[in-house]
């Protein structure tokens, strides 16, 4: 999956999942979100955009029938780090 076909909100997860411990997002009552403790609030994206994310090999769940986390796997963290970069390029470029 390219930068460019991302949603906005599938690049938000990545990028928060970036700056989780472990680049993990823990299941919450709601969906998945950071328990990045620096964080006073963390968005929280729901169940099914993690699946989608999943099948795209962006995110690997710990248990796949019910699971606890989503870390990001090797291309995700690759895909992560890439939109990092862009967006402090943007910053700076501003």
């Amino acid at each position: 999956m390219q930068m460019h076909q991302l949603t906005p909100l599938q690049a938000s997860a990545m990028l928060t999942a970036l700056d989780a411990p472990n680049h993990c997002l823990l299941r919450v009552r709601d969906g998945y979100a950071s328990q990045n403790p620096t964080l006073t609030t963390s968005p929280v994206f729901t169940h099914r955009l993690m699946r989608i994310m999943e099948r795209a090999w962006l995110f690997q769940f710990d248990e796949p029938d019910l699971p606890r986390y989503a870390k990001l796997n090797s291309n995700g963290l690759a895909l992560a780090q890439q939109l990092r970069a862009a967006e402090t390029t943007k910053a700076v470029a501003a």
